[in-house]
C-alpha cells in the first residue's frame, strides 16, 4: 500500500512511521494534486483545530481563527481532489473533524472529559480502550456510519451557546458511497496490541482497503 499525507504536516517520525508500521504500507508525502497519483489511502493526520468557518459557526470554544488557516486550506483542497480520484481517506484526530465536516457534518468547538483521558468505546456491541487527545467532538451528518461511540462522557457540550445533550459520542465514523473512515483516537500513538491500533487496522483493511 502507498499511503500520501499533506506535506505541510511536520511529525514525521512521530505520526507518519508509526502509520506505515500500522497500515503495512509505504508513505510520500502530498505536495500537489498529482502527487495523489498512485496513492492508495491519503491520510489526514491530528493537529490544531479547524476554523469553525468550515462549519458555519464562530470560534467560541475552538482554539482557531474564524478565518481557515493555511493547513486547513491545503488540506481541504487535498481532500477533495482525493475524493474526486475515488482514494479513500482516513482521517486522525484533526482529520477525522475535518473530513466530518467537509462531508456536511460539524464539529463540537469544546467537550469536557475527553483530552488526555483513554476511556472506553463500544462498537457492534463490544466495549474496547481508546487513547483520546482531542477537546472537539464529531457530529455526523446523515449518510454518515457510526461505528464506535462513547457514552455521555460529556453532559455539557460547546459551540456558539451551550447545549446540553444526553446521547452518544461518536468516536469512529464512515462515510461509506465516499469511502472515508475518520477516528477520533490516535491509534499511531499506541502499541500493536492496543484495541485501538487493532480496531484500526482490521478497519482500513476491511472498509478503504
Amino acid at each position: 500500500m502507498i499511503f500520501g499525507y499533506p506535506a505541510s504536516y511536520g511529525e514525521y517520525v512521530g505520526e507518519v512511521l508509526p502509520m506505515e508500521y500500522l497500515l503495512g504500507g509505504i508513505s510520500r508525502p502530498i505536495h500537489r494534486k498529482t502527487d495523489l497519483d498512485g496513492c492508495d489511502l491519503f491520510v489526514l493526520f491530528g493537529g490544531a483545530d479547524t476554523s469553525p468557518s468550515l462549519y458555519g459557526q464562530r470560534s467560541v470554544r475552538a482554539h482557531a481563527s474564524n478565518q481557515p488557516s493555511m493547513r486547513d486550506m491545503v488540506e481541504v483542497d487535498l481532500f477533495t481532489e482525493a475524493l474526486k480520484r475515488n482514494v479513500p481517506v482516513l482521517g486522525i484526530c484533526r482529520g477525522a473533524q475535518l473530513a466530518c465536516v467537509l462531508l456536511g457534518g460539524s464539529l463540537w468547538q469544546h467537550v469536557d472529559n475527553h483530552e488526555g483521558q483513554d476511556h472506553d468505546i463500544i462498537m457492534d456491541g463490544r466495549v474496547y480502550r481508546t487513547n483520546s487527545y482531542h477537546h472537539q467532538l464529531m457530529i455526523p451528518a446523515n449518510g454518515m456510519d457510526v461505528l464506535a461511540y462513547s457514552e455521555n462522557r460529556s453532559p455539557v457540550k460547546w459551540n456558539e451557546h451551550e447545549v446540553t445533550d444526553i446521547y452518544e459520542e461518536a468516536e469512529i465514523v464512515y462515510h461509506r458511497s465516499k469511502k472515508v473512515l475518520m477516528i477520533q483516537g490516535h491509534p499511531e500513538w499506541v502499541p500493536e496490541e492496543h484495541d485501538l491500533f487493532k480496531l484500526t487496522s482490521k478497519l482500513v483493511k476491511e472498509l478503504l482497503c
